[in-house]
């Protein structure tokens, strides 16, 4: 052995890694350790290099081999913690920390290390306490603070965690995990704004960080902005082939969006990564209730019942569609054992609320539901739909005060952002660039379809009632509320407000080639077999402009209703498809006078014919009001068109229990019961132009 030549292959070695040659460096210390087998300084650097190579069980006999020449040598205890979790073995891993930090009780590195592994392993009382005398000897140690961070997020100490990653980030901003953990730990703290700005960060240090892309798209959908969301999860399925979470969240937004088809496959998707998701299976089978198609809805049901026997989440759904089938008794014999037995089940008290309203025996699931509303770990989610059904229980027993105060406390929790000020200028944008002049020069297209029929205006109104109802015609079919239209005029024509309001004259830009294609998109959505279909997004009035142009022979039908029981029956209903502004009475009534405003607009200043039908005459004088809308749609009478109607699911296909129109006269006026809790709707619906 010459040590000067050894010495000389040492610095040569170093030599190679400042210049990043691993490689070089590498064949100089297998060269150190055949001259000298007890250099446990060079089987250790050939360990770490084997470690970066991805050479996980070279660089475990090499590490291993440095430790046995030097067992007091912290670096080499702590080298070989970290190849070993490389390698999965965290209880290996976890010993030679320990012994990292027996050997140098002053390593900061050790202890810090030894605090995310107790983190990641779930001791979060050792994590805390390694990386906090991790940081007492290395305070500006950027490592020891996030992974003090990490134990306290998972400790569910959420301020004191922000405050940790904040420190860590100071130090050291350019570790994209931890700006993605900060974002998801304020996705729960509900500073969604604040979330994204950090979610950004983070993808701008790693752009094909998909749980980063993930919770961006959550944040961004909690926060409101739905099209933004769309886009970073449709990223994130991407980013993350084999994750079921992604899809699962896409499907929920598809379901925010009324996007029925595409929440169903969303789910189907996740389903197929993960066969065993209970999320996945249980809101297929919401969405495909929610379609009528009972059988697929039940089937998914059972799949989680399958899965997880002992929740109640499978059996509930599978009795929410008995009720809808009418089948009670059999309802009944799925939920009853499970009512107040063991922990309280948030799906079994929600159907068990539904089924007494059939059944008139509401005293225990009314109770069943209070108890549920205090649950100290439900989501906001679920505490919303609680108070919601516990609402409507008390609604039914006359309690008008305990039921207002569930109601208030239900669109507390299921409140986003909404800017009603914001909507105002909006609506001003539309008018002002819609002007008659305007309209009357933007092309026309030339493909003249079969004229849609669209039913517009505020959720409630009667929409629903006259697409059943013209559903019964052979030529008609049921369209529900799809998102269609305004997904058509953002992909080839540029929605006019949602990018800044484009000025009056850049519907002069506006191609009839980009009308064409925009129609044959639409056209293609369509049912196939059906030479009509509605459309009661109510929300199209904004698009009346475009419509007008793009199907001269569109029928519009605006469905009005008194003001006060419009937005009261919005505020009671728990909407599955997202209404920013459904829940504050302010925003409602708000909304409301906009669209009094477009309707105005697009009729008086424009001149697109539009039929108003009224919600009040419709269910009293309905044959009458009918022969209206049938005379204006072009279409002829058909016989039993006015018996009691068919619940019609969001595709329009027909499903089980049947109202008259006179059950929905009788909800006329409900809101005099509440009268002295509708203070600021009244002063919403006092401004007429909505802008306070």
């Amino acid at each position: 052995m010459n040590d000067n030549e050894i010495s000389r292959l040492s610095d040569r070695a170093q030599a190679c890694l400042g210049a990043n040659d691993l490689g070089a460096a590498k064949a100089l210390y297998a060269r150190i350790c055949e001259l000298d087998e007890n250099s446990a300084e060079a089987w250790l650097m050939l360990g770490a290099i084997s470690g970066q190579e991805g050479l996980v069980d070279d660089a475990i006999r090499s590490i291993r081999r440095a430790v046995e020449l030097d067992p007091e040598n912290p670096a080499a205890h702590l080298a070989l913690a970290q190849v070993l979790l490389t390698k999965g073995d965290q209880k290996g891993a976890l010993s030679e920390a320990d012994r990292a930090v027996a050997a140098g009780p002053d390593s900061a590195e050790a202890w810090s290390f030894l605090g995310a592994l107790a983190g990641q392993m779930g001791d979060l009382e050792q994590a805390e306490t390694s990386c906090r005398r991790a940081l007492d000897l290395e305070p500006m140690l950027a490592d020891a603070q996030i992974n003090l961070a990490y134990a306290l997020h998972r400790a569910e100490r959420l301020q004191e965690a922000e405050v940790a990653y904040r420190e860590g980030l100071a130090l050291r901003p350019d570790l994209a995990q931890a700006h993605a953990d900060l974002g998801n730990l304020l996705i729960r703290l509900g500073r969604f704004g604040e979330a994204i700005d950090s979610l950004k960060i983070a993808l701008r240090l790693a752009p094909d960080y998909g749980p980063a892309c993930l919770n961006l798209g959550v944040a961004q959908a909690r926060q409101g902005d739905l099209e933004a969301a769309s886009a970073a999860l449709s990223q994130a399925v991407k980013r993350m082939p084999e994750a079921a979470d992604p899809w699962i969240h896409l499907g929920l937004l598809r379901e925010d969006l009324g996007d029925v088809a595409g929440a169903v496959s969303a789910y189907r998707r996740a389903v197929e990564i993960d066969s065993g998701s209970l999320v996945g299976y249980f809101r297929m089978g919401v969405v495909l209730a929610s379609e009528g198609r009972w059988d697929d809805a039940l089937e998914a049901y059972r799949q989680v019942s399958m899965i997880a026997p002992e929740a109640g989440a499978g059996f509930a759904g599978q009795a929410e569609v008995y009720m809808s089938l009418s089948d009670h008794d059999r309802a009944d014999e799925l939920l009853r054992p499970r009512i107040g037995t063991g922990e309280i089940d948030i799906r079994i008290a929600l159907a068990s609320a539904r089924l007494c309203g059939y059944t008139g025996d509401c005293s225990d699931p009314l109770r069943y539901l209070e108890y549920a509303s205090v649950a100290p770990d439900l989501v906001d989610s679920d505490r919303a739909d609680v108070f919601f059904a516990l609402g409507r229980l008390r609604d039914r027993i006359g309690a008008d005060d305990e039921a207002f105060r569930d109601f208030m406390e239900a669109n507390t929790l299921k409140r986003r952002p909404y800017d009603r000020k914001t909507y105002v200028g909006r609506v001003d944008s539309l008018i002002r660039v819609f002007s008659p002049q305007a309209l009357q020069d933007l092309p026309i297209s030339r493909k003249l379809p079969d004229s849609p029929i669209l039913l517009v205006g505020m959720p409630l109104s009667g929409a629903e009632i006259l697409e059943q109802m013209l559903a019964r015609n052979p030529e008609v079919a049921a369209g529900g509320e799809p998102s269609w239209l305004p997904e058509v005029f953002d992909e080839y024509m540029g929605e006019p407000t949602a990018k800044g309001a484009h000025a009056a004259h850049s519907l002069a830009g506006i191609r009839p080639e980009a009308i064409d294609r925009a129609v044959e998109t639409y056209r293609r959505r369509l049912p196939a077999n059906a030479a009509r279909v509605t459309d009661r997004a109510t929300g199209n009035i904004e698009y009346l402009g475009w419509i007008h142009r793009m199907f001269p022979n569109a029928r519009i039908i605006y469905c009005a209703r008194e003001p006060v029981d419009t937005c009261f029956s919005c505020y009671l209903r728990n909407f599955a498809v997202h209404h920013a502004y459904a829940y504050d009475l302010a925003d409602l009534g708000a909304r409301y006078r906009q669209y009094e405003r477009l309707l105005r607009h697009w009729t008086e200043a424009v001149g697109i014919p539009v039929l108003q039908v009224r919600y009040e005459e419709l269910v009293a004088s309905p044959k009458e009001q009918f022969e209206m809308v049938l005379d204006h749609c072009g279409l002829g009478w058909v016989e039993g068109c006015l018996e009691p109607l068919d619940g019609i699911g969001d595709a329009g296909r027909p499903r089980p229990g049947r109202e008259s129109l006179a059950a929905y006269a009788g909800m006329a006026g409900r809101w005099k019961r509440y009268e002295r809790h509708l203070g600021s709707l009244f002063e919403a619906l006092a401004h007429p132009t909505g802008s306070e």
